[in-house]
């Protein structure tokens, strides 16, 4: 598997010089990735706990979980089989819960192909769910195919998941649907969020909201995502991130690397990038059909990756997120795999490790800054002279 980075090629010339061995030994590019991989691992940040798992009824595919995030910051994830049925996995108060959620328009016999949810609004539920389905007709064989997008157009109440799940607009469509993921994009009143679908026809579809006649309507999205234009072939996979800078063409970008041992576990079924480790630098993840997910980190000093940890699984691995489910401040690894969802916690203990260095590195500077002031006034001493103790002068009170 190749993975498209915007990053200079490195190892122009590994030949090492023999006249210094102990240059050969500081620019060798090896021996610095084994160091660089050793300091990685003294960290222990990837100590996972499989904390539950959530048995599915009948298997999805690589389009059917995402996660959805409501009005209180609280993460949910919504998981959809392939016999029509969508689950909501969430946790309250700390005990974790999967319910079924009755969503309509989807007839008996159809078969969910992808679901994707967004919530517009950071002060209350609005929430915008997208579900695309085949249908099969038992009389002539024929098949149909529907994109059904769930909302509430009343701005004026919350749009809980189960009013949501009843208030449908199906939109047939003339080819059979891939990926279904949202995004945002400038229009004529500012930022908003757009429904992107891939299909059989070679082509990315574009769904804008009509906010008068409450409905959804294809527009051409030529002039939002003129990087579609180039697409040849069905899209597979969709993930858009905007950047600061104008001139960064990622549509022509030729440079790639390999990530070693990517194909030895049979097929790669998803990916996503994240800070897995803690460290402020995101990793690539990779779940294979060969249950195993790969994580490889980036080696600044040779500017290469590698395959920094693995995660085994009992079943393969048809899709991963990254996101707080348990709600206790962290991040959990969320894995669907053919039989269920794995929620992988990190170690609590190296999390709060984590925590803490955080907060010393928050404070090092502060201290320094007091530290640097005019010298402190001692009532018994006359001023200190030297780095002030802070505590100690804290604890030095007088009834003057």
């Amino acid at each position: 598997m190749f993975v498209l980075v915007l990053s200079a090629d490195c190892f122009e010339n590994d030949t090492p010089l023999k006249e210094d061995k102990m240059k050969e030994e500081a620019e060798d590019p090896k021996q610095a990735v084994i160091q660089e991989l050793a300091e990685c691992k003294d960290k222990e940040n990837l100590n996972f706990i499989n904390a539950h798992f959530f048995s599915l009824p009948s298997q999805g595919n690589v389009y059917t979980l995402t996660p959805l995030t409501d009005a209180k910051g609280f993460t949910k994830i919504l998981v959809a089989s392939l016999q029509r049925k969508v689950f909501c996995l969430e946790y309250t108060h700390g005990r974790p819960c999967m319910r079924d959620v009755p969503f309509t328009y989807i007839p008996g016999g159809a078969e969910i192909v992808s679901i994707d949810a967004v919530n517009r609004s950071i002060i209350q539920e609005d929430f915008i769910i997208g579900i695309t389905i085949i249908k099969k007709d038992d009389t002539t064989g024929q098949q149909s195919h529907f994109f059904n997008i769930y909302s509430d157009w009343d701005l004026n109440s919350d749009s809980a998941l189960d009013v949501v799940s009843q208030n449908c607009l199906p939109l047939e469509l003339d080819f059979v649907p891939y990926h279904l993921y949202h995004t945002k994009t400038l229009g004529k009143n500012g930022w908003e969020t757009v429904w992107l679908l891939s299909g059989s026809d070679c082509s990315i579809h574009l769904y804008q909201s009509d906010d008068e006649s409450h409905s959804y309507q294809e527009v051409d999205g030529s002039q939002s995502f003129p990087e579609f234009k180039s697409v040849d072939g069905i899209t597979l996979w969709m993930d858009i991130s905007y950047a600061q800078e104008s001139k960064r063409d990622f549509a022509n970008a030729q440079k790639g690397f390999r990530l070693p041992e990517s194909d030895a576990n049979d097929a790669v079924t998803c990916c996503i990038v994240c800070d897995i480790d803690q460290d402020g630098i995101n990793e690539i993840l990779i779940g294979t059909y060969g249950q195993v997910v790969l994580v490889y980190k980036w080696i600044q000093k040779t500017s290469e990756w590698i395959l920094y940890h693995t995660v085994s699984l009992p079943c393969p691995v048809l899709s991963l997120a990254y996101c707080d489910v348990m709600g206790d401040g962290t991040f959990q690894l969320i894995v669907m795999t053919s039989t269920g969802i794995h929620i992988l916690q990190h170690d609590p203990w190296e999390m709060a490790k984590v925590l803490l260095h955080r907060i010393e590195a928050f404070m090092e500077p502060r201290l320094d800054k007091l530290h640097k002031k005019e010298p402190a006034q001692d009532p018994a001493h006359g001023p200190v002279q030297g780095p002030v103790d802070i505590e100690a002068l804290g604890n030095n009170t007088s009834d003057e």
